[in-house]
């Protein structure tokens, strides 16, 4: 792999700005766009600790994503915000992805997307799984799935540095399974996002599409063209340092092994170590099944908040 992680090497910011230019290059992505989006608000309501917004941004020429909007009642201008990122199923508002709603309730300014081919975008019925045309159809237009979610997210953080209530310097992302992968391309492409929980997705590529577990395959909407003449996926957590990033894994994820997410942990740690920040990468072993667990992840994110120097400014 042309651009994995070398110990011996020294021009680290070289190194990542290389790998992210080519992490782009594959996933398909346009040209980054720092302009807001054109969004709209469709519709407000107060509940007990915050107030919840329907919205719409524009992600790609008539191309609309809908999106709840959280904005904690008691908070001083601006505020931290959180990105939260669903993952397979029935959608954004999933029993899985409870976590958007939690941390509206510590405080933060929310958005929670609501991905192409999920919920009120299905293709189909919705909590049916239509990746496989997904990617067909991604494919036929010389694009990815990967990469069309993943601008989705990219725009949807655009969206939440333009509104007044957040501080643009204090942003977060997390999420579980596809919404983990997302998190963690968002956070390894933009040095805005100042912490990050991976949950129910991190590994190495082999185990995660072709040595799965108990038989049980992966979605091959994970598949990145070309990713492995490159780097593997610890190599992509190296993007993210010296920023917090956590690894949660559950012991009894029926698609996931531990033995070698543990391997592959221990990769993207010695580059956080390469980099001095071995402080700043987590793993967390939950005793459950294919879930997020909120127990270290939300008083973390806190801490990270408090703790670390503002990011940088703008994309890499």
């Amino acid at each position: 792999m042309k651009l994995r992680f070398d110990p011996s090497r020294s021009d680290w910011p070289e190194w990542q700005q290389e790998l992210r230019q080519v992490l782009h290059r594959l996933l398909r992505l346009p040209d980054y766009d720092p302009n807001p989006p054109r969004a709209h608000v469709l519709s407000r309501k107060i509940e007990y600790l915050y107030y919840l917004e329907e919205v719409a941004y524009e992600a790609e020429p008539d191309v609309w994503v809908q999106a709840h909007l959280y904005i904690p009642k008691f908070f001083t201008q601006p505020c931290r915000a959180f990105l939260s990122c669903h993952g397979h199923g029935p959608g954004v508002d999933g029993p899985k992805y409870h976590y958007a709603r939690a941390m509206a309730e510590r405080g933060y300014v929310v958005l929670a997307p609501e991905w192409r081919d999920f919920g009120r975008r299905a293709l189909d019925e919705p909590g049916t799984n239509n990746c496989a045309t997904v990617v067909a159809l991604a494919n036929m237009l010389g694009k990815t799935a990967a990469g069309l979610r993943l601008w989705e997210t990219m725009r949807g953080l655009e969206y939440l540095v333009s509104r007044p209530e957040v501080d643009p310097s204090r942003i977060v992302a997390g999420g579980l399974s596809l919404g983990g992968e997302l998190s963690l391309l968002l956070a390894a492409l933009d040095t805005r996002v100042r912490a990050a929980v991976v949950s129910g997705f991190f590994t190495d590529y082999r185990s995660l599409l072709l040595e799965y577990p108990a038989g049980r395959p992966n979605c091959i909407c994970y598949a990145i063209p070309n990713i492995l003449e490159y780097c593997d996926m610890p190599d992509l957590v190296g993007l993210v340092a010296p920023r917090s990033l956590m690894i949660q894994v559950a012991s009894r994820d029926p698609w996931m092994d531990l033995g070698r997410i543990q391997t592959a942990f221990a990769k993207a740690r010695a580059i956080y170590e390469a980099l001095g920040a071995s402080d700043r990468i987590a793993l967390d072993v939950i005793d459950n099944l294919h879930e997020f667990d909120g127990t270290r992840p939300y008083p973390w994110f806190d801490e990270v908040l408090k703790a670390e120097a503002p990011a940088l400014s703008q994309q890499a």
